[in-house]
């Protein structure tokens, strides 16, 4: 199966098993259903367009059967002549399953920054409860670039305090503040996912901490 979404929140869904094509807006509010399904169906070699279903909605009516309300049935094949045939229930067989047809969400991690902007926006008009992680993301990439300034300004005083001790000293010190950066960014995230802090303040929280940290640590090192 081949998915896509839209910017206005429709989707594209490619079924190879019956040489059908979907166009249509799920809802999940109550019922599950198709809203204003455009269905291209296609001869047996998938390359010529046989005809063109078209419906206000449509529901699950049994196990892998959609019923179509108000359907409209547009004839293009070879020996059709473009008659049109309406039905006020039209039950269609479909060999996908009723979650092959729900909204198609990407990880942040497979998207680029503009897409996953792009991505966020569409969302806010099908699911916009859940787009709290995403913008946490998206935050995150921006506030992640950060990293190696705070390496370098913590680095520095710690070098200067270190210097004169063995590797060892300094190469834990190096793997404690590794740690707690990650720790640090992964939980201010999570508490970004989960609503407790804005997606902006808990993306940023943990580059302006150890900033803070860093620049302290750097006007008390000794030169």
């Amino acid at each position: 199966l081949n998915r896509a979404m839209t910017s206005t929140g429709f989707q594209w869904l490619s079924v190879p098993d019956t040489k059908r094509l979907y166009f249509y807006k799920f809802a999940e509010e109550g019922r599950q259903a198709l809203l204003h399904p455009i269905i291209y169906e296609f001869d047996a070699e998938g390359v010529h367009l046989k005809r063109l279903i078209k419906s206000e909605s449509g529901n699950w009516s049994g196990f892998r059967k959609i019923g179509l309300a108000k359907a409209e049935i547009i004839d293009l094949s070879r020996t059709g002549t473009g008659d049109i045939s309406r039905f006020k229930q039209l039950d269609l067989v479909e060999g996908a399953s009723t979650e092959s047809f729900k909204p198609m969400f990407n990880k942040p991690s497979e998207l680029s920054s503009r897409d996953l902007s792009a991505y966020i926006k569409t969302l806010k008009n099908i699911k916009p409860n859940e787009i709290t992680p995403l913008d946490v993301a998206l935050y995150r990439r921006s506030a992640d670039a950060a990293t190696p300034i705070i390496l370098s300004i913590i680095g520095i005083p710690f070098g200067v305090l270190f210097g004169r001790r063995t590797a060892f000293w300094a190469l834990g010190a190096a793997i404690s503040i590794g740690l707690l950066l990650w720790a640090s960014a992964s939980g201010f995230q999570q508490l970004g996912n989960y609503g407790i802090l804005p997606p902006a303040l808990a993306a940023w929280a943990t580059p302006l901490i150890f900033i803070t940290l860093g620049l302290a640590l750097f006007s008390r090192a000794r030169t």
